[in-house]
């Protein structure tokens, strides 16, 4: 699955990282206005990175919080101890396919299908 914001979130603070190296050095050598550029670029990259991360952290709590309400979330392949199966009594687990079957009510009224 891909993480774009994650991904470029993540190369921002480091050019964020970078740009504040760069912008010490260029400050030692006297060049204010050429560091004055790297210091904006490094705290803009800086400050959208981190929020890129922090959407990326807020989706994955959503996800987190959506699996936590799936009984079956953590089931291998047998879920009749974890979830809910009442009523799906013809489930049958076999080789990853579902197979459903259909099981006739004892109690209903059989109907006659001929003419009279």
């Amino acid at each position: 699955m891909r993480k774009p914001n994650l991904i470029i979130g993540i190369t921002l603070v480091v050019q964020s990282i970078t740009m504040f190296i760069l912008f010490i050095s260029f400050l030692s050598k006297n060049k204010k206005q050429l560091a004055g550029t790297f210091l904006t670029v490094g705290i803009v990259g800086g400050l959208v990175g981190g929020w890129m991360l922090y959407l990326e952290y807020v989706e994955n709590e959503k996800q987190r919080h959506i699996d936590k309400m799936d009984a079956c979330f953590d089931c291998e392949d047998d879920c009749s101890d974890c979830c809910f199966t009442d009523g799906f009594d013809g489930l049958d687990f076999e080789d990853d396919e579902v197979s459903y079957t259909i099981q006739e009510n004892e109690d209903a009224p059989e109907e006659d299908t001929e003419n009279n």
